[in-house]
Parts: C-alpha cells; sequence; structure tokens
C-alpha cells in the first residue's frame, strides 16, 4: 500500500480510505483493466448455460486488445489480481453445478465445476489458438460448445438415474 500510495503521491491514508484492503485493490485493478478493454461491467451469470455464453463472449473480446492481457498478466499485480479472480470464479462455478446438478452425485457436480473452470480459462483458450490452429472465433465458439455439451450430458445422465436406470459416473 506505501508503494501504491508513493507512485500515485498520496498519503497511505488515502490510499487505505479508498481500498481496505490489498484485495479490494487488486479488485478495483481487475476491473479498471475490464473498463480499458472496453468490457461491460460483468455479473456472474446465473446458471451453467449462461457462463458457457459469457465465456465464448469473452474469448472473442480478449482476443482483439490479447496484447494488453498479456502485459498485464505478466506483472505481478496482474498475477495476484488473476488468481484472486479465477478463485473467486471456481466458487461461483462450484455453487451453480451443486444447485443446478443437486440430483447427480456431490463429487460429479464438483468435477463438472472444475473441468468449466478450466475449458473456461484463458489458457485452454490460448492452447487451442495456438497449438491446434483454430481462429480465435472458432476456439470461442468450441469452448462454449464443449461446456454447453458436457452440462446437457450430465443433465441427461441424471435424468435417467432418476427414472431407475444405471448410475454412469
Amino acid at each position: 500500500m506505501a508503494q501504491v500510495a508513493k507512485r500515485a503521491g498520496v498519503s497511505v491514508r488515502t490510499v487505505y480510505h479508498h481500498f481496505p484492503d490489498r484485495e479490494t485493490m487488486l479488485d478495483a485493478v481487475g476491473e479498471w483493466l475490464a473498463e480499458e478493454l472496453g468490457y461491460p461491467k460483468m455479473e456472474w451469470p446465473a446458471d451453467l448455460t449462461s457462463f458457457a455464453d459469457l465465456t465464448e463472449t469473452m474469448a472473442e473480446q480478449i482476443s482483439a486488445d490479447l496484447d494488453k492481457m498479456n502485459v498485464f498478466f505478466s506483472t505481478p499485480v496482474g498475477q495476484t489480481a488473476r488468481r484472486q479472480a479465477r478463485a473467486r470464479r471456481l466458487e461461483h462455478l462450484r455453487r451453480l453445478a451443486h444447485a443446478e446438478l443437486a440430483e447427480a452425485a456431490p463429487q460429479v457436480a464438483e468435477w463438472v465445476a472444475v473441468i468449466i473452470h478450466q475449458l473456461a480459462s484463458s489458457r485452454t483458450w490460448l492452447a487451442m489458438t495456438d497449438e491446434a490452429g483454430l481462429d480465435p472465433s472458432e476456439a470461442a465458439k468450441a469452448v462454449g460448445w464443449s461446456i454447453k455439451t458436457l452440462i446437457e450430458g450430465v443433465k441427461g445422465t441424471t435424468s435417467r438415474n432418476t427414472r431407475g436406470e444405471a448410475r454412469s459416473q
């Protein structure tokens, strides 16, 4: 906080007035970056399918400003902000998966949350563009499709299970 205050030319007390802790300050940095890149203020999706749609949209937007994103995430502050955002995203996905897949075994809902978290990762999207040669739009659509297919598959399995068919996990 002292370094931030010095760089901004304000007192440490002023920094703490606006940002009571480091996490709050890093959240503000992330919001500032999103605004700089022209992203709308993100609200967490209310369901897993909406999360898949948001993932497609965000991947396409990120591709347009990839250089800025890479610069930001190569800094220590950017890496910390990214870790915090990823942790919050995973917790949100866990809540959604356990709520939407209540008929599935808890372990299955957990797997779905973790798999979607990894699929929605910029690392996955970059691997699809850099290593597999998909264009950014194709990669974004492939990620969204894979998330939706996973959700539909698990929901289909649990609905069959409620009709007395053999469980597949």
